[in-house]
């Protein structure tokens, strides 16, 4: 017998597909997908000691009813018994997954510290603050953007961004779009309402 050995962080970091997502990629309704899945899981297990993992999910109506999860070597088995358009457009869907889950990975690990700089400076950036910062110190807003969000690190653009975010803080400038409660309420009192702001 193979036997396939996960750490339990390998397995709660891996991408997954759920028995409902392979019922419409395999064009099938999902209770006669389960049915072939219950039928397929015994050589499964069989060759490689593991069985598929049952999950569940809720309807329209509110039922909880069963459905798997499967990694992409199991969804691949399961598929073996469709014919090759279905096997097709379910690596296609496996491939969008991969190419997801790098875009996620080329994140950078932040520290502590970084990251609660960057959750501050998202706070007080006001809308055309990523321009602005960008046009002075002469790079795409983009790349501002790329430090703002953590997928890239640049001394001079944090800096900016920074000192952009303590003087909108100091200056109180609105930090949500709207309008300021005190234009506000000097309207309402001028144009004769009672209302409070």
């Amino acid at each position: 017998m193979l036997t396939l050995h996960q750490s339990p962080a390998q397995a709660k970091n891996e991408q997954r597909i759920t028995s409902l997502e392979m019922a419409e990629i395999t064009q099938t309704l999902h209770k006669n997908l389960l049915q072939s899945v219950r039928n397929q899981e015994v050589s499964w297990s069989q060759v490689t000691g593991l069985k598929f993992q049952l999950s569940e999910y809720s309807d329209a109506s509110g039922r909880k009813l069963p459905m798997y999860e499967f990694n992409q070597a199991e969804s691949l088995y399961i598929a073996s018994k469709f014919n090759d358009e279905v096997r097709a457009r379910l690596v296609v869907r496996w491939m969008q997954l991969e190419q997801e889950n790098s875009k996620l990975k080329r994140r950078l690990k932040l520290r502590d510290d970084e990251r609660l700089t960057l959750e501050l400076i998202a706070k007080y950036l006001i809308p055309g603050d990523q321009k602005s910062i960008a046009n002075k110190l002469g790079v795409a807003r983009r790349t501002v953007s790329a430090v703002k969000c953590g997928r890239t690190r640049s001394a001079r653009i944090m800096s900016a961004l920074i000192d952009q975010a303590v003087y909108n803080k100091e200056q109180n400038r609105q930090l949500v779009i709207g309008y300021a409660p005190d234009l506000l309420g000097q309207a309402i009192s001028r144009l004769g309402g009672g209302a409070h702001v």
